[in-house]
């Protein structure tokens, strides 16, 4: 099923030259953004070197609720680099942190040389409210879990299974069991906890319909002290016909809803026949390098859908794959990717020593034939803290279980293969 979301705000037509990535971590997208040829510039936390490598500029964010941002003055300072090339902001992991700084960038900055393809104030709001993820559970016909607003959280002191929710969040991190007290100064709901597969569902909504981009399942943590965040993804997964109509009812619902074109995701938990939504989120998402392919490109998606189709960036570069929706996705291979990203155990300091012990243990797996990529590798010199990502792999395999029991098997020889080095640095 097809039909046709409100578009997106069009200005004149553009001819993106740059993509200028917004958030927490844009390796993912700046790796999407180069497959198609197109310049890229991140202003993220991280800076991982493979980043690094493919923008210019990279420009390094501060750490959240400390100085401010400043992300006016980062934006500048990429137009500063190149004054006659038209720039695209484009938002990644994160940018709900960052959206009043945004928006207040957009409202300044924004020109025929500068474009901000991201969500207006109102649908951010939307994605964010418990109210309006419910409405919009209803309008798709499946199922939002009970909740109550902060004000009214003691309609379950004392019972277990309840989950705090801040309103602004991203990957989980934020969600935690519910101890009695809102936390102060923090907006957010309670929410009860639902068992099930966690999904994330990918799409994007252009003047040709909604596009389901592709299904990949959710990894979680294992520890007490982050249960909820996020650790990767599995996919892309075969969805059966009468899913693949669910799914497509649900981004047309949500893009209609919240008033918004481009790239979006939304996660639910999958319990048996019943779908709960937890989550939309207006940008793009971690799983979508999952879904690349050579007939689809996540940012070029992006970009066509803000763009007219005569002046299109994009237009003669990929084929956008309308099968999904209909469950009879082309075949691109057999392969499943597995994402997962590996935690720290204890802080340490990314030394010359562990990055040649890391490109040792790297080399050998290459020689025994593993099809594992890395990513998000740190540089020489920064500290890690305990608890941190340390790395992300991405493991492929001819099915789903098959990639996942990869990944695990990999992540696991690393921490074997650095953990004496890294046992002396700590000595």
């Amino acid at each position: 099923m097809q039909t046709t979301p409100p578009k997106p705000e069009q200005k004149s037509p553009f001819l993106a030259l740059k993509v200028v990535l917004i958030g927490a971590s844009a390796r993912a997208a700046a790796t999407s953004a180069t497959k198609v040829g197109l310049r890229v510039a991140a202003i993220d936390r991280f800076g991982d070197s493979d980043l690094r490598q493919i923008c210019d500029p990279y420009i390094s964010l501060q750490p959240p609720r400390s100085a401010p941002l400043g992300l006016k003055s980062h934006l500048a300072t990429v137009l500063a680099t190149a004054p006659e090339t038209t720039l695209v902001v484009v938002g990644v992991g994160g940018i709900e942190h960052l959206q009043d700084e945004l928006l207040a960038a957009r409202a300044e900055l924004e020109s025929s040389a500068v474009r901000f393809l991201i969500p207006s104030a109102d649908a951010f709001q939307r994605a964010a409210e418990p109210l309006e993820l419910e409405q919009m559970a209803t309008a798709a016909g499946i199922r939002f879990p009970r909740w109550f607003p902060a004000d009214a959280c003691k309609r379950v002191r004392g019972q277990a299974g309840w989950l705090w929710k801040p309103n602004v969040r991203c990957g989980g991190l934020a969600v935690r069991p519910w101890s009695e007290q809102p936390p102060h100064a923090e907006a957010g709901y309670v929410q009860q906890h639902v068992a099930g597969h966690l999904l994330g569902v990918s799409y994007c909504a252009g003047p040709d319909g909604v596009r389901c981009l592709g299904v990949c399942r959710g990894l979680l943590q294992r520890s007490t002290a982050n249960r909820f965040g996020y650790t990767g993804s599995v996919g892309p997964l075969k969805v059966a016909p009468a899913m693949a109509e669910r799914l497509a009812l649900l981004g047309d619902t949500v893009a209609r809803h919240c008033g918004i074109g481009g790239l979006f995701g939304v996660d639910l938990i999958q319990r048996q026949a019943e779908l709960f939504l937890l989550e939309v989120n207006l940008r793009y998402c971690a799983s979508m390098e999952l879904l690349d392919s050579s007939y689809q490109n996540s940012i070029s998606l992006h970009l066509e859908a803000w763009g007219s189709p005569e002046n299109s960036l994009t237009s003669d570069r990929f084929v956008p794959d309308v099968s999904f929706v209909s469950g009879k996705r082309r075949s691109n291979g057999s392969a499943t990717f597995c994402k997962r990203i590996v935690y720290a155990e204890r802080t340490l300091v990314w030394s010359l020593a562990i990055a040649r012990r890391f490109a040792d243990f790297r080399q050998t797996l290459t020689d025994e034939g593993w099809q594992v990529a890395w990513h998000d590798l740190p540089c020489v010199g920064v500290t890690i803290d305990a608890g941190a990502p340390l790395m992300t792999l991405i493991a492929s395999a001819r099915s789903p279980s098959i990639a996942f029991r990869r990944a695990i098997d990999c992540s696991r020889r690393l921490r074997q293969a650095l953990h004496h080095v890294c046992t002396k640095q700590t000595d």
